[in-house]
């Protein structure tokens, strides 16, 4: 999309939209059907260049240009002049031959399309219609060469100028009518009735052809027709309220609607004859089209299915001159398809595809199943060139991933159900590891995609992924395993469970047949793509609460199948574990284990549970024969189990330090990775270990860093310094380790588990800084060692070193700023937040809390030495030190909405303890020293900081830091709270000292995000206005405030308005984050600016203060859009009328929303703020 971000909405369209209109009308000689459509602006430039309309009309009747083709054919490139065939130009100039230079060059179609596409978010809903015409008038003229193009371009405004203004919608011929007489008016045209170019001579039916018609075939795809398919403007059909803006009547915004309508469906069957001439079969088209149609059919369902069933299974598709590279370059044009999501039908029905209205009600007229016709007839299209038609197993899977874009983007449940159960059977049947993962990935992408989005997302298609996975792998389970090990696994399969939830919609659909109707022995990677595809619905099921919410209600039987079927498909991947000679099955398994138990706590808490998953666990590591790659692939289940369960940490634990006496290396790696989550657990058999492995001759780096870790993990259940002596261990283990990069990894572990003693004595006594290569590295070392030290000053000496610790942290923000410096950005980029930005705001943050904690320690020293007696300054400190500390919990805040997403959980786990540590300490200063607030005074900063305080994720407690704020809170603070109603003279300042003292010796654990040096880009959105909002009056003196560069609009008091932001997501922003999202979100505030007029007299001075929030309108739920895979999105920002008059700034915040429902902020180029002027001209 085009960067307009320092450009008004006036300014855009009338420097860039308007010029382009009229340039499209001229070339296209739709000037009098675009002035009967009553476009906006365009009347008077037409009028204005009626000349140049009337010289274009003139020269392309003059050389007879009816077809795209012929344009093609004649109209070379002024580079590349054609030789001249007569004698009339053997004498012409060179001057004159060059004449056609770039100033006044004509543009083609492409060109004009791939700019209507950047500036598809300014264009009013007349200007897209002619847009929309065109654009299917040259994907026809390109299929079918002898075809009048400017005949079918006008077939689609001809019916709506006969109509009457009093008459109803226009009622357009189909589509085959329409080309055969588009044909026969080209016959009629040419001399002779023959085409005067060759077909062969136009397209070459040669797969590696590279003729000068292909290429521009191609060009007009890949710069014309892709960039608008992908922007969703064919497709966002207006509402009938658009004929309104102008005091017209409704036929003139159906007449629109209708004209956009026919256009879309043309270009879509367009698409789908030219990928798939012939569907798979006439019985599976008139299938699948009655099966998307639902089960409501009329007269006019009926007809909308009969013409396109007619048009598909007629000749005319063979009659297309393409080639397979052509086929397959609309193959991929598909990928970019984009159906915009709606919330109410342009049309009066609710078809429930992507024009479909949100309670899903089914269609009783022509319009929305001939919508549901030509897209199933597009997605059999796709799958047939993908089963047949495809020459390599990379252009199936992109013909694949093409089909699931499709139905996702139609968004009806039925025809999400159909392509997974068909993509599904696909992935099974794939005889390559390739095309496997291939086909596994768009069966992942349908079930993030799809749950992510806002309106289609209600569960029905969970559970029916959920049985047909479910069963899928039971298949599996029992066909891949020997009968033998049946019994000995203690097997028990239930399948009815699954059969229930995929029966679901069974009188909604026609069964297609059974996945498991060909059955074979599963190779491992398809189950591996069957895992990867399962691991995601764990995402979007309900959880234990809510399930036995529901079978205690009773009557909501599908929530209670989906609880059973969860907690058996849970049981049947845990039997994957053991999965023989496979490593990639049995961590696939484990990371979907992971998941579900991380989205399921309560499944931990049953012993059943817990003993089913130990028992298949051990036997996996049994299973291993001593080899250290398996515990590695059971590392996120063994976390996530060992921190759910406690008994599962302590049987795993004893398992390892009995029955893996022999393997050091494998002993103390389970060892590692149960300490990670229970270090109290490991801590207490830590004696136990080291006389495991005595007498053992085995020795290596790597099994004195697991032992080093297992250390390191343990210190963590210390509230104070860890002690000497496990410290003087791990540095005597250290000695075995050689390898630098181990002993790197050893220091990032030290900060994360707060060991920074060992971590300084790491990089000091091995003098890693003088070892490294570069300088860059050598300065980040020594940043970290400094870091270190800053650190064990803190721990040490308490409150007492805060000056020296600030003193060695203002150093190392100094450094870090210089690092990153010198560290050049992306190329690719123009703006972005640059390296090290976590990294310094963190520090820089870090900084302040210590800085705030000395002037806290100050204060409360002045107050034991005066007894309470301090100056008016002291006291003005002493109620401003909460309100800081509330700041620095806001500050956390914003790092954790602003990285958090691209950072791991354990990152996101520390930023929470960290603004935790902030509100208790704003907390105790507000008891202890019995600060004194105004009411309500930044009451919407405290509920922002408390729902984010309070909300102490497991994960937290792991740490010492996180354990003493609870214990803080509720042991002490509560009872202090208690007794702060009783009347007291004397300040707390001493406990207060005692209690920072305690708080700055525990260690603060560190996030490993720290160590992750990333960028993230700034994404270019745009915010406009509707075209009848824009200024009628450009007078900058009627702007009494400041605009500080924003664009402002007039608006009436009273009446709703809407805005529009539209953007790119830069994709090294998607490819960064940790979770994936799908939801672009954005809220509003609003403030009061000030008066229209200088004279005016301010009637309530409440709404003349600048705190005026509480009489604007304002909602709590953010707008939201999805996000398109090529990273564009239009999010329309719908707003409450404003009653009174005077100036004011709306302020947006763009976000986005991953698919836990998490939001995120995200980083724009320029301010998303506009002006609104609202006065009353009526008076």
């Amino acid at each position: 999309m085009i960067d307009a971000s320092d450009l008004s909405t006036s300014e855009v369209r009338s420097q860039y939209v308007l010029p382009l209109i009229v340039e499209i009308l001229e070339k296209s000689g739709l000037i009098d059907h675009a002035a009967a459509l009553g476009i906006d602006g365009v009347r008077c430039d037409v009028a204005s260049t009626l000349p140049v309309a009337d010289a274009l009309s003139t020269s392309v009747d003059s050389r007879r240009v009816n077809t795209l083709f012929q344009e093609i054919a004649t109209d070379y490139p002024p580079s590349h002049p054609p030789k001249e065939e007569t004698g009339g130009g053997a004498g012409r100039d060179e001057k004159d031959a060059a004449s056609g230079s770039e100033s006044t060059r004509t543009k083609c179609y492409a060109e004009l399309l791939e700019e209507a596409s950047a500036l598809c978010a300014y264009l009013t809903p007349p200007e897209n219609a002619i847009v929309t015409t065109v654009a299917s008038s040259c994907l026809l003229s390109f299929l079918i060469p002898h075809c009048h193009f400017q005949g079918f371009l006008r077939s689609y405004f001809a019916a709506s100028s006969k109509n009457p203004p009093s008459a109803s919608k226009p009622d357009l011929s189909s589509l085959e009518e329409r080309l055969v007489n588009a044909t026969l008016s080209n016959q009629n045209h040419t001399s002779g009735g023959a085409f005067p170019y060759s077909a062969s001579r136009m397209r070459s039916l040669v797969a590696d052809d590279d003729g000068f018609t292909s290429s521009s075939f191609h060009r007009f795809l890949c710069q014309g027709l892709c960039p608008y398919l992908s922007c969703g403007m064919p497709f966002n059909l207006p509402s009938k309220e658009v004929g309104s803006k102008n005091n017209t009547d409704d036929v003139d915004a159906i007449s629109v609607s209708a004209i956009m309508f026919q256009a879309g469906t043309d270009l879509i069957q367009l698409l789908a004859m030219a990928i798939c001439p012939n569907p798979p079969s006439e019985n599976d088209l008139s299938t699948a089209m009655t099966t998307s149609l639902t089960t409501v059919v009329n007269k006019g369902t009926r007809v909308g299915f009969d013409d396109v069933r007619q048009l598909a299974n007629s000749i005319l598709p063979f009659s297309f001159q393409l080639s397979y590279s052509d086929r397959f370059q609309l193959v991929r044009l598909c990928t970019e398809l984009v159906i915009p999501e709606r919330e109410e039908s342009a049309f009066d029905a609710g078809y429930a595809t992507g024009l479909s209205s949100k309670n899903g009600r089914s269609s009783d007229n022509r319009n929305g199943a001939m919508f549901g016709t030509v897209i199933c007839q597009l997605r059999l299209a796709l799958f047939g060139f993908a089963s047949y038609n495809a020459h390599s197993e990379k252009d199936a899977g992109i013909s694949f991933k093409a089909l699931a874009n499709v139905a996702l983007n139609e968004g009806k449940s039925l025809s999400i159900q159909v392509e997974f159960q068909r993509l599904l059977q696909a992935t099974i049947q794939a005889r390559s590891e390739y095309l496997a993962f291939a086909i596994g990935g768009c069966l992942e992408e349908l079930v993030t995609r799809y749950n992510g989005s806002r309106y289609y997302a209600d569960g029905e298609f969970v559970r029916f992924a959920l049985g047909l996975i479910g069963e899928i792998i039971s298949d599996s389970i029992r066909m891949g395993m020997a009968d033998s090990k049946k019994k000995d696994l203690g097997l028990t399969i239930g399948t009815t469970t699954y059969k229930v939830l995929m029966n679901e919609n069974a009188n909604k659909r026609q069964k297609t047949g059974s996945v498991l109707s060909t059955r074979g022995k599963y190779k491992p990677y398809h189950l591996v793509a069957l895992l990867k595809v399962a691991r995601p619905l764990f995402y979007f099921l309900l959880d234990s609460n809510t399930a036995k919410k529901a079978k205690e209600e009773g009557g909501l039987v599908m929530e209670a199948a989906e609880h059973v079927a969860k907690s058996q498909l849970v049981k049947d991947i845990t039997l994957l574990l053991c999965y023989p000679s496979s490593l990639s099955v049995v961590q696939s398994a484990s990371q979907a284990l992971a998941l579900a138990l991380a989205y399921n706590g309560k499944y931990m808490s049953e012993k059943s549970s817990v003993k089913h998953l130990f028992r298949f666990t051990r036997q996996a590591l049994d299973n291993a024969s001593g080899a250290v790659d398996t515990v590695q692939a059971l590392r996120t289940l063994v976390i996530t189990a060992s921190r759910q369960s406690r008994t599962f940490a302590t049987s795993l634990l004893s398992y390892a330090v009995k029955c893996c006496s022999k393997n050091k290396r494998m002993a103390w790696k389970i060892a590692t990775l149960v300490s990670f989550a229970r270090p109290s657990v490991v801590s207490n058999r830590l004696a136990e270990l080291e006389g495991c492995s005595q007498g053992s001759v085995e020795l290596s780096g790597d099994i004195a860093r697991d032992e080093i870790m297992t250390y390191l993990s343990c210190s963590l259940t210390y509230c104070t310094s860890a002690s000497s002596a496990p410290t003087q261990r791990c540095i005597s283990l250290a000695e075995g380790v050689k390898n630098h990069w181990s002993l790197f990894q050893l220091v990032r572990y030290s900060f994360v588990t707060s060991n920074f003693g060992f971590a300084h004595l790491i990089l000091n006594q091995r003098q890693l800084p003088q070892n490294c290569s570069g300088k860059q590295n050598f300065m980040w070392l020594t940043i970290l060692s400094k870091i270190a030290r800053a650190e064990v000053i803190l721990g040490n000496n308490g409150a007492i070193g805060l000056s020296d610790s600030l003193e060695a942290f203002h150093s190392c923000h100094s450094a870090l700023s210089s690092l990153a410096a010198s560290v050049p950005n992306n190329p690719s980029q123009k703006v972005e937040l640059g390296k090290f930005g976590f990294q310094r705001e963190f520090l820089q943050v870090r900084i302040e809390f210590l800085e705030l904690c000395m002037i806290t320690r100050s204060l409360c020293s002045e107050i034991v030495l005066t007894g309470g007696n301090v100056s008016s300054r002291s006291n003005l400190c002493r109620r401003n030190i909460p309100k800081s500390f509330g700041m620095l919990a806001s500050s956390y805040i914003k790092i954790y909405q602003l990285h958090g997403l691209h950072y791991c959980q354990q990152t996101r786990s520390v930023l929470r303890t960290f603004i935790a540590l902030s509100q208790i300490m704003k907390e105790f200063v507000e008891v202890l020293l019995y600060c004194e607030s105004k009411p309500n005074a930044n009451k919407k900063q405290q509920e922002v900081v408390d729902s984010c305080s309070l909300c102490y994720p497991k994960g937290d407690e792991r740490y010492s830091m996180g354990s003493l704020i609870k214990r803080l809170r509720v042991g002490v603070l509560e009872k202090i709270q208690v007794e702060k109603s009783k009347e007291r003279t004397v300040l707390q300042a001493p406990e207060l000292m005692n209690l920072l003292d305690i708080l700055l010796r525990c260690p603060s654990p560190f996030p490993p995000g720290f160590f992750r040096v990333k960028s993230i880009p700034y994404s270019c959105v745009n915010l406009s206005a509707d075209a009848g909002l824009l200024p009628k009056k450009q007078n900058d003196d009627h702007i009494s405030v400041d605009t500080n560069g924003a664009e402002y609009i007039e608006l009436t008091p009273g009446l709703p308005f809407k805005l529009i932001l539209s953007g790119t997501i830069p994709e090294e922003f998607i490819r960064s984050a940790d979770v994936e999202f799908n939801q672009i979100i954005s809220g509003k505030i609003f403030h009061y600016e000030g008066q229209l007029y200088e004279d005016d007299e301010t009637e309530d001075t409440g709404v003349a203060s600048g705190n005026a929030r509480s009489n604007l309108p304002m909602l709590n739920d953010p707008f939201s859009t999805t996000l398109q895979p090529n990273g564009q999105f239009v999010l329309p920002i719908l707003c409450e009328p404003i009653m009174r008059e005077g100036f004011y700034r709306i302020e947006l915040k763009l976000g986005c929303r991953d698919v836990r429902c998490t939001e995120w902020s995200m980083p724009t180029l320029t301010p998303l703020e506009m002006i609104l002027r609202v006065e009353d001209y009526s008076e």
